[in-house]
C-alpha cells in the first residue's frame, strides 16, 4: 500500500508540474503578444508609412491598471529613449510644433509597472513641408496630325513625387503619373488661337508646385495659294484680318482726298490728321506683327506651317506700308 500510495504521489505532483509548465507558457505567450502589439495611435498620422505636411499630432494609448508612470518623447532614432516622465501615467500626449522636424521621426513610449520599465514603443512620423523643385515644361509638336506633346519633370527629396495635374486652356484637368509623364503627355492642338497650358507636380505629403505658359496655334499652312490682289493668300486668319485693315485705311484715304475738290480748305486739316493718324495706327500694326514674327522665330521648333506663315506676314507688312505710303504721297500732291 505504501509502494502505490506513493507512485501515486509522484504521479500526482508530476501531472501538477506539466499543468503548471503549461500556464507559465500560455501566460508568457500571452504577455510576448501583449509587448510586441504598438500600442500608439494617431487620428493625424495614422499611417506610419504615409508623408505628412501637418504640424499638429495628438498620439493616444490604452492604460492598464498596472502602469504607474509613462516615459514620452520625439526622437530621430529607432535606439533613442523617451526622457519625459509622466507620473500619475497620461493616455495621450499632444506634440509642440517645435520638436517636429522635415524627415523621419519617431514618437517613444515606455511604461512602467512595478518598479520596472518595460519596452519602448515608436510610432513613425514622415513629415515634408517643401514643395517639389525644378518643375519645367516643353512641348513638341506635329503640324500634320495637329497634335502636340508635352514634356515635364519636377524633383522631390523626401517623400518623392506623387503625380501631376494638366491644364489645357478650358479643358478638364488630366492626373499624369510619373511612370507616365516619362514617355510625355499628348493631346490635340485642333483649335486655334492662344491658350494656357499649366502643370502642378504634387509630392506625397500634399505639397505641389506650378509652372505654366501660353500657346499660341496658328492656322495650318494652305496646300495651294489662293491670292488676293497677288498679296496674301485667303486661308489664315491673321492674314485676312490685315488685309481689312490694309483695303480699309486705303480706303479713308481715297475717300478722303475726293472730298479736296468741294471742302479744300476742310480738306487740308483733316488730311493732315488722316496722315498722322495713319501712321500711327500702321505704326502699331507694324509692330504688333513684328512681335508676332520674332514669337514665332524664337521657338526652338517651327513648324513648316509656322515658317510659311512668318513669311506671309513679312510680304504683308511690306506691301502695306508700300501701299499706305504711296497713299500719303498721292494726298501730299494733291494738296500742294
Amino acid at each position: 500500500m505504501f509502494i502505490h500510495s506513493s507512485r501515486s504521489s509522484h504521479v500526482y505532483i508530476a501531472a501538477l508540474y506539466a499543468v503548471a509548465c503549461a500556464v507559465v507558457l500560455l501566460c508568457g505567450a500571452h504577455i510576448a503578444h501583449a509587448q510586441t502589439a504598438n500600442p500608439i495611435s494617431s487620428p493625424e498620422f495614422s499611417d506610419e508609412t504615409s508623408w505628412y505636411n501637418t504640424m499638429n499630432a495628438t498620439f493616444r494609448w490604452d492604460l492598464d491598471a498596472a502602469v504607474e508612470a509613462v516615459a514620452v518623447e520625439i526622437v530621430d532614432t529607432l535606439e533613442g529613449e523617451p526622457l519625459y516622465i509622466y507620473e500619475p501615467p497620461v493616455r495621450q500626449y499632444v506634440v509642440d510644433s517645435d520638436e517636429l522636424t522635415e524627415g523621419v521621426q519617431y514618437l517613444a513610449v515606455q511604461f512602467k509597472e512595478a518598479g520596472e520599465w518595460g519596452d519602448i514603443y515608436y510610432h513613425t512620423i514622415q513629415l515634408d513641408f517643401t514643395s517639389p523643385q525644378n518643375l519645367w515644361l516643353d512641348m513638341t509638336t506635329d503640324s500634320e496630325a495637329d497634335t502636340a506633346t508635352l514634356y515635364f519633370s519636377a524633383d522631390d527629396t523626401l517623400s518623392g513625387i506623387m503625380g501631376y495635374a494638366v491644364y489645357i486652356g478650358d479643358r478638364k484637368p488630366v492626373f499624369v503619373t510619373p511612370e507616365q509623364a516619362q514617355n510625355g503627355y499628348q493631346f490635340s492642338r485642333s483649335s486655334e488661337g492662344v491658350y494656357d497650358i499649366m502643370v502642378v507636380a504634387f509630392d506625397r505629403a500634399g505639397n505641389s508646385r506650378s509652372n505654366r505658359f501660353p500657346v499660341f496655334v496658328v492656322p495650318k499652312a494652305p496646300e495651294s495659294e489662293t491670292l488676293i490682289m497677288g498679296v496674301i493668300t485667303r486661308d489664315g486668319l491673321i492674314l485676312t484680318t490685315l488685309l481689312v485693315l490694309v483695303l480699309g485705311l486705303a480706303w479713308y484715304a481715297f475717300a478722303t482726298r475726293r472730298m479736296y475738290v468741294r471742302k479744300i480748305s476742310r480738306l487740308r486739316s483733316e488730311t493732315r490728321e488722316v496722315q498722322t493718324e495713319m501712321g500711327k495706327v500702321f505704326a502699331a500694326l507694324r509692330d504688333e506683327i513684328s512681335d508676332q514674327i520674332e514669337g514665332l522665330r524664337s521657338k526652338s521648333r517651327i513648324t513648316k506651317g509656322e515658317q510659311q506663315v512668318v513669311e506671309n506676314l513679312t510680304r504683308v507688312l511690306n506691301v502695306s506700308e508700300t501701299l499706305i505710303q504711296k497713299e500719303i504721297n498721292d494726298v501730299q500732291k494733291i494738296l500742294k
